[in-house]
Order: C-alpha cells, then structure tokens, then sequence
C-alpha cells in the first residue's frame, strides 16, 4: 500500500502544556486524520489522541513545546501495517480474558439463554415459556405490561389515575393509605384502626355492627322504600294509610269521616257519630205544628235535636213536640197557620 504524504494544510494553534490542537483552512477529519498520527512541528512529535472536527485536535499528552500561534505544522499518518496490527493487539488482548473461551464451551439448545457465573465462567439457564411471552410484546405508550397466567403476558392501560397512583409522595409506613390528590398525584393518609376495622368487613351488615348500629336499626336501613320502614316500625296499613294523606281533608276520609256542605249538611265522624243541619221552610198548621224532615235520614237513630225559628231576626227557639226520628222531627211555633224558615242541628248515628 502506498505511503500517505504528511498533511500540512493551514496553521495551528496550541497553548504551552495544551492538549487541544485549534486549525485554520485545516480539513483534518476530510483528510482521514485518525487516532495515533502523529502532530509534527519542527522536531517536537506528539502523538494525536482524538480527531474532534476539521479544525481541531486532541493530544495524548500536554505540548512540551512552547505556544504556537498560526504556525506551521504537519501531521504523519500511521503506516496502515502499523495500525491493522496495534488493532489486532487490542483485540487479542480483549478476546484473551476467557470470555468467549466460556460462550464457545456451551452447548446451545432450545429455549436457553446464556449467563456469565463469574469472571470467564458462563452457564446456560432455561428461557420459560412466560419470559418468551413477556419479551413477545409490542411496548406502547400507556401501556403496562402483566401476567394474565401462568406462562403467557399480554398489555394493559396505564390510566392517568394509575400514573397518579404511582407518583405517590410520602415515605411509606405502618397505619398509611394512599390517596389521589389531583389528575396526577398521590399521598399517604392515617389508616387508623376504626377504619381497618371497617375495611376488613365482608359485607354492609359487619360494616353497619362495627359501627355500633343495632339489629333493629339495621333492619330500618335494609328496607327499600318509607313503606317498608314503616312496616318495620310496626305501623298498621290503616295508621300507614293515613301518614300518606297529604291533607286533613283526606285523612278524614280515610278515618271514615263524610261530610257535605251548604244549606242542608250532614257530617259522619270518624266514631260513628252522624251530625246534620239545615234550613228549612214549613207551614204550620192551624195549633202552630209543623213536621220538619231533614235532608238525608239518619242510617241508624237521631238522638238529639234543637231547633229555631229563623224567620224573625232575633231566632225563636221551637219547642219539639216528642222525639226526632230518623227522617225528622215535628216543632210547635206560635205562628198559626202560616209559613217558618226553621233551622235546625241534630246528633244520631
């Protein structure tokens, strides 16, 4: 092979004790400079540890000689025999260290993988089925790797909670949870012990006696709707049809109460007891006797009756003559034989 001219293009630049070596109009890594040339200025040698760009080199040791400034150099290239064989050196000497004495002596065979027991020494250990199927995977982002069996692997979402959840802050301990704190972290908070023993309860019912709530009262918090609780609570269907009554109106009614209005009313009470009332014009006959009849009879026995006479406007009291039957009574007024507005209340049943 051709020996190689010595480069001298452009100047140099170096510092007394310097290793960095600056050009000027130098094309060094263009003109394959390479490690362990050698940089010539006059009769100082020095040996080129790095080529760094076209402009600049470094030395393997600091310039002895003094500070150059745009001076004139040249750089040796290394006979290529001299290189090869310093590479072929380097290389025995990497190869001699038994390593690959020790990956030379094993016996490849299907699912094993290599692995060094000490220095020079290597051994084979067995590729599992899951470490195939772990390593099988295609990485993608938010994606975290797990075993869904006992040799096989597969991906999941790493949510944005997940990652909060792992940048957790806080120095772990006994008795601490970890919370999220936002969209992207975590802390530590007290797990105390009324909470572990609310944690570790199989269901809402421990939960509920951990918590001091008594059977009874769990019983209440079991039932789906107010109608339910109220069954619980021992409360009749008739007293539950009544607490359902959005009015008196209609609790009234629900008791068993009738009532109807105007001139001529009639109110059953919730016990039984029938009140009527009423206006009515009659004409006496020629002894002042007229029968009044009331608008509705009573379903059972009318048991008391008081009646005026509202024709005048200071009201008369009209005396009954007997008792009021169911449909009516009949009332004695000193107006002979002519027409009375007679009002009157009664009680029965």
């Amino acid at each position: 092979m051709a020996i190689k001219n010595d480069y001298s293009a452009g100047t140099v630049s170096v510092s007394a004790g310097g290793t960095v070596v600056t050009g000027v109009s130098s094309m060094w890594v263009a003109a394959d400079i390479q490690p362990g040339d050698t940089f010539k200025v006059k009769n100082l040698d020095a040996i080129i540890l790095s080529v760094d760009s076209n402009t600049q080199i470094t030395l393997q040791e600091a310039w002895t000689g003094g500070a150059l400034a745009a001076s004139a150099y040249a750089i040796r290239y290394q006979p290529d025999g001299s290189r090869y064989s310093a590479a072929a050196r380097a290389l025995i000497e990497m190869l001699g260290n038994g390593n690959l004495q020790a990956f030379a002596g094993l016996t490849g065979a299907i699912n094993k993988f290599p692995y060094f027991i000490g220095a020079g020494a290597m051994a084979l250990a067995d590729f599992k089925d899951w470490a195939v199927s772990f390593f099988s995977l295609t990485p993608a982002a938010n994606k975290l790797a797990y075993f869904n069996g006992s040799t096989t692997a597969a991906l999941t979402d790493l949510t944005a909670a997940g990652r909060a959840s792992l940048n957790i802050t806080g120095t772990p301990a006994a008795d601490k949870l970890p919370y999220l704190t936002g969209s992207s972290g975590a802390a530590l908070a007290d797990l105390t012990t009324a909470g572990r023993a609310l944690l570790d309860d199989a269901d809402a019912s421990a939960q509920l006696t951990t918590l001091g709530v008594s059977t009874y009262a769990k019983t209440l918090l079991d039932d789906a709707n107010a109608g339910a609780a109220q069954t619980t609570l021992g409360i009749s269907t008739f007293a539950k049809s009544i607490l359902d009554d959005t009015t008196g109106a209609a609790m009234f009614a629900t008791m068993g109460g009738v009532a109807s209005g105007g001139g001529a009313g009639s109110q059953t009470l919730p016990s039984g007891v029938v009140i009527k009332w009423g206006t009515v014009v009659v004409t006496t006959n020629a002894t002042g006797t007229a029968t009044v009849l009331f608008a509705t009879a009573f379903p059972g026995a009318c048991w008391a009756c008081t009646a005026v006479d509202a024709s005048v406007s200071t009201g008369r009291y009209l005396s009954l003559l007997g008792a009021a039957s169911p449909s009516g009574f009949n009332a004695q007024s000193p107006i002979l034989g002519g027409g009375i507005a007679v009002s009157y209340i009664a009680l029965g049943n």
